[in-house]
């Protein structure tokens, strides 16, 4: 059987958080799984893998994304699981509670990675205190505070139709997807994407590739000048 991949893109990311709330978006990632009125967590991932399914959703600056890889013959099942994990997650507030010891074990091993140490500096250098520059995961106080109702409302703005994609990819019509995104997505409020700011670069930026001793990826970001950078995120 050929397998079908349906994916949502929801057009918001860290770049749209403000510091009080970063780290929102992927916490709203992470609990976009855990259940809705008409699934339990442990029925999704059981109606997943009991037709070979697998399911895929990851944050990063600009984008939160949702996705479904199925059989074909179960296109159907993938767009209308989305639809409700989209529009119907129950945020319960255990639930909240444990993906937050979950994100916190992840901020301490992003501390211990060299990669992501120099990842955020380098953002930190790059754009100050610009929204660019924050660690997708947030701080361990902004996901302390974060409540079901900030995910509510973060939901209630961003999860919306001019501000999400629907993909698909496989053995499927183009008529055939968009009768099954107006079955299971009419009743989605349109709203309106946030709009953003190009970000500023700092002007007076230096940058070498020479290694340190203490970090077996890491730069020391010394003297070149800040027209050859361009390890820099598309916009």
């Amino acid at each position: 059987s050929s397998f079908f991949n349906a994916g949502i893109w929801v057009k918001t990311g860290s770049r749209h958080e403000d510091a009080q709330h970063s780290g929102l978006a992927h916490l709203c990632e992470h609990m976009t799984f855990k259940g809705t009125p008409a699934r339990s967590e442990i029925e999704l991932n059981d109606a997943i893998a009991d037709i070979g399914g697998s399911s895929e959703a990851w944050t990063d600056s600009s984008a939160t994304s949702f996705c479904l890889e199925v059989p074909c013959e179960s296109r159907e099942f993938a767009v209308s699981l989305l639809a409700d994990i989209i529009q119907n997650s129950s945020f319960s507030p255990e639930d909240i509670r444990l993906e937050k010891q979950v994100i916190r074990q992840e901020m301490i091993e992003d501390e211990n990675d060299d990669e992501d140490l120099f990842d955020d500096e380098f953002s930190k250098l790059v754009y100050g205190a610009q929204s660019l520059s924050q660690d997708i995961l947030g701080t361990p106080e902004t996901l302390d505070n974060f409540t079901r109702q900030d995910l509510t409302a973060f939901r209630d703005r961003n999860y919306v139709g001019a501000n999400m994609v629907l993909s698909a990819s496989g053995n499927i019509a183009h008529e055939e997807i968009t009768a099954l995104a107006k079955k299971y997505f009419s009743n989605l409020p349109k709203g309106q994407a946030p709009s953003i700011l190009r970000p500023a670069i700092s002007a007076d930026l230096n940058i070498s590739a020479r290694k340190t001793k203490r970090q077996k990826s890491g730069w020391d970001l010394t003297s070149i000048p800040a027209a050859d950078i361009w390890i820099l995120p598309k916009f």
